[in-house]
């Protein structure tokens, strides 16, 4: 199976299922993709905090 290249204009998804993302360098990574032509979609849950993991963000 051969795997297509990303063109400018797809869509390139974000989640952060196992670390605390950093908001500002969430941000700036979005910036740079922007930069390159491509749209970023991050996942519905990227920035919320887990209710039984202190210190965890689901």
């Amino acid at each position: 199976m051969k795997i297509e290249r990303l063109k400018k204009g797809d869509i390139i998804g974000i989640v952060c299922p196992s670390m605390i993302p950093n908001p500002e360098r969430l941000e700036r990574n979005r910036r740079t993709l922007n930069a390159l032509g491509y749209r970023v979609q991050f996942g519905e849950n990227v920035l919320k905090k887990h209710p039984r993991l202190p210190g965890l963000r689901a």
